[in-house]
């Protein structure tokens, strides 16, 4: 999900009250810093804290791609389970679409959502 896909930041085309509420009652934040201008370079400095390009990440993983978020990284749900805390991923993970690279095997106990945008088609 992008904040443009949001009614809160403007989409007409996207009905989502329920988030829009939050926004309305809570905080919205519309300023950041983001690693990379692309989804998976951003994603995998977000679950790791590291730059992207030490990772070899630099682009957009497809769901043919046989390579991901390699597993010698180490994930903030990983430092949380070994703290002792559950952990869970909802939504869009594309960090790679492939067995090794998926949430369950990154740190994370559950997971529910896309392996990666749902607008592109996989072909395995």
């Amino acid at each position: 999900m992008c904040y443009g896909d949001l009614g809160s930041f403007g989409t007409t085309d996207i009905n989502t009250p329920n988030i829009d509420q939050l926004a309305l009652e809570g905080m919205k934040f519309t300023e950041f810093y983001s690693a990379s201008p692309v989804c998976n370079p951003s994603r995998a400095a977000l679950m790791t804290g590291r730059y992207p390009v030490r990772m070899g990440i630099y682009g957009v993983f497809f769901p043919e791609s046989y390579y991901g978020i390699d597993s010698t990284e180490i994930t903030i749900a990983e430092l949380l389970q070994n703290a002792g805390y559950a952990t869970g991923h909802i939504g869009k993970w594309h960090l790679g679409s492939r067995y090794d690279y998926l949430p369950l095997q990154n740190g994370f106990d559950e997971y529910s959502g896309i392996r990666y945008l749902n607008d592109m088609s996989q072909v395995m």
